[in-house]
């Protein structure tokens, strides 16, 4: 689940997101990015690129979106060419908001 007012963090959890390697064995860490699409196939914003927290863990941050109570369908790829449907939805549910701040005005304490 992920607010539509935008910048919730989703963590990833999976394998081969370390599966790159250099010609010597080391590791090649290649920003993977993510994308959300509605059920229509429609971009909901650009894709971001995903935040590596180990070898199995990578975070995404979903997107601001127009979707209210609906869901969307999150991609990932390792170039940006060429996509991969992960089989999961992410629904979008209307954030909080602030109406009012009761008292308006008076002293604060530390």
């Amino acid at each position: 689940m992920a607010s539509n007012a935008g910048n919730t963090p989703l963590i990833l959890d999976g394998i081969l997101f370390d599966q790159f390697r250099h010609d010597n064995g080391t590791e090649k860490r290649v920003p993977i990015q993510c994308r959300f699409k509605d059920s229509q196939g429609n971009l909901l914003e650009k894709a971001r690129k995903m935040t590596r927290l180990s070898g199995s863990q990578q975070q995404c941050v979903a997107p601001k979106s127009a979707l209210v109570e609906e869901k969307a369908r999150l991609e990932l790829s390792p170039n940006g060419v060429h996509w991969q449907d992960t089989g999961h939805d992410v629904h979008f549910y209307p954030g909080p908001r602030v109406t009012g701040v009761n008292p308006t005005y008076g002293v604060t304490k530390k």
